[in-house]
C-alpha cells in the first residue's frame, strides 16, 4: 500500500526518489524542493501542485504505517519506509510557510570500506588498523553529528567480523547494519510504537541488548546509543565477555565521544562516581573513529577527522590519537609513533 501511496500522492519526487546520486529530499513547502547530490544541495525543478497535495501525501504515508500525524496535537512524523528510507514531517503552523519534509532515501547499495578509502574518508593504514581490531573483537563506535557517516563507516567495518560468528544487531530503527548473507538475528527497538497488546508493552534498546547476551551472540552491534539506559547496558555487555561489539553515538570529536558515554552511564547510575564510570568506559571501548561533514572547497565532503584507542599503560589505562585530520591539507597526521 505505501507504494501505491508513494506512486500516487508522491509522483512529483518519484524521480528524485529513484536517483542513486541523491542522498536527501529535503521539500520546504509545496513549491520548494531541495536535495543533496555529492555532497551539495542545489534547488530541484519539482513541486508539488498543491500544498494540500503535499499535506495528503504526509498524512497517507502516516495512516499506513498506523502512526497519526495532525496540524492540531501531533505535528510531527518521524518513521521509517518499508524501502528503508528515512521519512521526516512537520506541519503547520510548527513549520512556518509550509509543511517540511525529509526523505533520505535508502541507498541503492552500501559503499564497502575500500570504496569509502577511494572517496578519501580514511586512509589505508586507517583501515589497516581497523580492521586489525575487528578480527581481533576491540569494541568500537564510530562517532559524529547527524549525517556525518556513522552508519555508513559502522556497516562497512562490519564485513571485517568472521564469517563463522554469530551477529546480532539491535536497532531503534532498521538500517541493515549488517547487509549479506551472514549469521545475523536482527532485534528491532521500533516495536515499542506498535500495539503488541492492550498494555502496549515498551521494548526499548536496553532491553534488547540485555536479552540479546541470552541469544549466544559472538558479536553485538547497537545501531546507536542514545539513552542512559541503552548505554548502561551496552557497556555492561562488553563488561561480561561480548568483545568486538559495535556501535555508533552522537559527538563532537573524538575526545568527546569518552565523555558522552560516561556522561551517559553517569545519568543512568548516579550513585557511581563518574571517575568510575570513565574508567569503565575507556576499559571498554577500544577504538573510537570520529567522522564529520565538512567543506573543502566548494563541496562537502565525509571524513575521519580523527582515530583513538584505548591502552593500559604503566599508569593505567589512557587514551591516545593514532590519526588525527589536517583540513589545511585534506590530509591526516599519524600520530601512533608520538610519545
Amino acid at each position: 500500500m505505501i507504494a501505491e501511496i508513494l506512486s500516487y500522492y508522491g509522483q512529483p519526487i518519484a524521480d528524485l526518489r529513484a536517483d542513486p546520486e541523491i542522498t536527501d529530499i529535503m521539500i520546504n513547502g509545496h513549491e520548494r524542493i531541495f536535495v543533496e547530490r555529492d555532497g551539495r544541495i542545489e534547488r530541484s525543478a519539482a513541486r508539488f501542485p498543491t500544498a494540500e497535495r503535499l499535506d495528503e501525501f504526509v498524512r497517507q504515508i502516516a495512516h499506513n504505517l498506523g502512526q497519526t500525524i495532525d496540524a492540531r496535537t501531533h505535528p510531527i512524523l518521524d518513521a521509517r519506509l518499508p524501502d528503508g528510507s528515512r521519512i521526516n514531517a512537520v506541519l503547520q503552523p510548527v513549520a512556518i510557510g509550509g509543511t517540511v519534509v525529509t526523505i533520505r532515501p535508502a541507498p541503492h547499495r552500501h559503499l564497502s570500506a575500500d570504496e569509502l578509502v577511494a572517496r578519501r574518508m580514511l586512509t589505508p593504514a586507517m583501515l589497516a588498523r581497523i580492521r586489525e581490531g575487528v578480527e581481533a573483537a576491540e569494541s568500537l563506535l564510530t562517532a559524529g553529528g547527524t549525517g556525518s557517516g556513522k552508519t555508513t563507516l559502522l556497516r562497512a567495518f562490519s564485513a571485517f567480523i568472521p564469517a563463522e560468528e554469530r551477529i546480532v544487531t539491535i536497532e531503534d530503527t532498521h538500517e541493515d547494519l549488517v547487509p549479506g548473507e551472514r549469521h545475523v538475528v536482527r532485534l528491532e527497538a521500533a516495536l515499542r510504537r506498535r500495539q503488541l497488546d492492550r498494555d502496549q508493552i515498551t521494548v526499548g534498546m536496553d532491553r534488547l541488548i540485555v536479552n540479546a547476551l541470552r541469544m549466544r551472540p559472538d558479536r553485538i552491534i547497537v545501531g546507536e546509543i542514545r539513552t542512559p539506559e541503552a548505554a548502561e547496558a551496552y557497556v555492561r555487555a562488553m563488561n561480561t565477555g561480548h568483545g568486538g561489539s559495535m556501535s555508533t553515538i552522537h559527538a563532537n570529536s573524538a575526545g568527546e565521544t569518552y565523555l558522552r558515554l560516561r556522561d551517559l552511564l553517569t545519568s543512568a547510575a548516579p550513585a557511581v562516581p563518574p571517575a568510575l564510570h570513565e574508567e569503565t568506559v575507556r576499559a571498554n571501548v577500544r577504538l573510537v573513529i570520529h567522522v564529520a561533514r565538512l567543506r573543502i572547497g566548494s563541496d562537502v565532503r565525509r571524513r575521519v577527522t580523527a582515530m583513538s584507542e584505548s591502552a593500559r599503560g604503566p599508569d593505567g589505562l589512557h587514551t591516545r590519537t593514532l590519526w588525527r585530520y589536517v583540513p589545511e591539507a585534506d590530509s591526516w597526521e599519524d600520530s601512533r609513533c608520538a610519545a
